[in-house]
């Protein structure tokens, strides 16, 4: 056995002359565990926050991406793309062409980023784990392009998960010059129209900027042929992403960029690991000034045992032997400490990640609701909630009843203790879709609303701009429309044939039992209004069953 080994460890778990020593020793244990626990934790948490940030990109991202070095666009048929394309690693390849345009939506307008895909994009990422809306994922067909936009740019255009108006995009025409007598004819105008669906990444950058949309679409707004600005490839399961980024690099050579997921993100990933790095010098730092109490609790020990290296040195010990004893005891506090610290950290990350003591989302409390991300929502942290009501069709949030449970699937997030929703969908509790059930009641009440000559005579006070254009005969049956809503039946063969024929007519009430007391004041002022203007047309009035 190593002598000097011996010694040190025989010393570190001795009985010293004075206690102080033992608090001392064990007081430098701690604080290098602490330090190694701090530098452990903290770590692990930036590691954390990069691998949360990639899962972010996956979905919009591809695995490799081809562009060129210099320019904006390049040749998607060149035969170097080409033979990359056929490479036996590549599952997926796919074009993509980006252009900034102007788009607007009735009186709003925003600058965008255009992304012109193929239809196998989605095979090629996994958008649809991050779509939400009714729809499905829909570039084209055969009569219109579609758009699919970020979440924060759908609020900032106040579009709606399904905007009926098409969206204008306006791109600068090529090689044209700008006449200042009529800067529009330098534009190029085309429509998108919604498939019903919005993508979030939850990444300002993509959320707030970009459309996804048909391939073909921004070339002939561009007036391209076969140029792109980026080859986006999926490799295939079990392919080392490594290895055939270098291959591809060496097969396209110098004029293109071949990125991987990290590289796209460049920017992202480079500040992260600043802070990182920097996290990593200052916790290193504060384990050095833990090193300190190794060394005035070995400036202890020393001390304690001046007998014993006198008797040491008597038999024959030299000063080399005798450091090396008490090296050995400042590296077996540090390795105590160290391997302490480690396991504490070690264990505290796997609580940490098995039970999620602490929550991005705060504490414990009453939850509100759970966002698609996974973050818990406390009712207790919102002093106010602020529902984005251009994501829902109108008149939606004023059909729910104040009393009523629902359950909101969207984009929660906290500001100022404020929490603002954008919801993607309502579920009642017995998980009906809210917003699917309510489109169809609005298209359900327009289909009836034609069905009615004046639908609006139970809504507001009707004046003469209303009646503009209808007949004596019209009147009179728009007269006792208002009748029939609350199910009156009628002597005259006549208004009961047609009023039969009128899928929202269900005639219960006999004339004898009907009174007005039915009808709403609104509706009783409506019907001595029609009445005044059907006896002024004719003081005899509209003769019913007149053959």
């Amino acid at each position: 056995m190593n002598f000097p080994f011996y010694i040190a460890r025989r010393y570190l778990f001795s009985k010293k002359k004075h206690n102080a020593i033992n608090i001392i020793s064990g007081i430098s244990v701690c604080g290098v565990a602490l330090a190694t626990l701090a530098l452990v934790c903290t770590l692990s948490v930036f590691n954390g926050f990069q691998d949360m940030v990639a899962s972010f990109f996956t979905a919009f991202d591809p695995q490799l991406k081809i562009v060129v070095r210099e320019g904006k666009v390049f040749d998607g048929q060149d035969e170097r793309i080409r033979a990359v394309c056929a490479l036996p690693e590549v599952a997926v390849s796919t074009e993509t062409l980006e252009e900034n345009a102007m788009v607007q939506y009735k009186d709003r307008q925003t600058m965008a980023v255009l992304k012109g895909v193929e239809d196998n994009f989605e095979e090629l990422t996994e958008i649809d784990s991050i779509l939400y809306g009714a729809g499905e994922f829909l570039l084209h067909d055969s009569i219109v392009n579609y758009g699919i936009m970020g979440v924060e740019l759908v609020a900032t255009l106040g579009t709606g998960l399904e905007f009926v108006d098409p969206l204008q995009v306006y791109l600068p025409k090529r090689n044209a010059k700008v006449n200042m007598a009529n800067p529009g004819a330098s534009f190029k105008r085309d429509y998108l129209y919604s498939p019903g669906v919005v993508f979030v990444v939850n990444q300002q950058q993509y959320d707030g900027k970009y459309i996804l949309t048909s391939l073909d679409f921004i070339r002939q707004l561009l007036d391209y042929t076969t140029e792109v600005s980026a080859i986006e490839l999926k490799l295939k399961s079990g392919a080392n992403v490594s290895s055939v980024q270098s291959k591809i690099e060496k097969m396209l050579g110098d004029d293109f960029v071949v990125q991987d997921r990290y590289q796209q993100q460049a920017d992202v990933f480079r500040i992260m690991e600043i802070e990182k790095l920097i996290s990593y010098l200052f916790l290193t730092f504060i384990l050095m000034i833990a090193c300190f109490n190794v060394i005035g609790s070995l400036s202890m020990l020393i001390l304690d045992k001046k007998d014993d290296v006198v008797t040491l040195r008597s038999l024959g010990a030299n000063d080399k032997l005798i450091s090396r004893i008490f090296l050995f005891e400042g590296r077996l506090i540090s390795l105590f400490g160290a391997i302490s610290g480690i396991i504490l950290g070690l264990i505290l990350c796997f609580i940490q990640q098995k039970f999620g003591v602490i929550s991005l989302g705060g504490g414990g409390g009453t939850f509100y609701g759970e966002d698609f991300y996974g973050e818990k929502v406390l009712l207790e942290d919102a002093r106010n909630v602020y529902i984005d009501q251009s994501v829902l069709p109108e008149g939606m949030l004023d059909s729910i009843k104040s009393n009523q449970t629902i359950e909101i699937e969207g984009q929660f997030y906290f500001d100022n203790d404020k929490l603002y929703i954008t919801p993607f969908v309502i579920w009642d509790e017995y998980g009906e879709n809210l917003i699917e059930d309510f489109e169809k009641s609005k298209e359900e009440d327009e289909v009836l609303n034609k069905d009615y000559i004046l639908p609006q005579s139970a809504s507001y006070l009707l004046t003469e701009s209303d009646i503009e254009g209808l007949d004596i005969r019209e009147i009179n049956y728009a007269k006792n429309e208002i009748y029939a809503r609350h199910g009156r039946l009628f002597q005259s063969a006549e208004l009961q044939n047609y009023f039969n024929s009128k899928k929202w007519y269900h005639g219960t009430v006999s004339p004898e039992e009907f009174n007005n007391s039915m009808l709403s004041e609104i509706e009783r002022k409506n019907a001595d209004f029609l009445a005044q203007v059907e006896f002024g047309m004719d003081p005899k009035g509209y003769q019913l069953d007149a053959e």
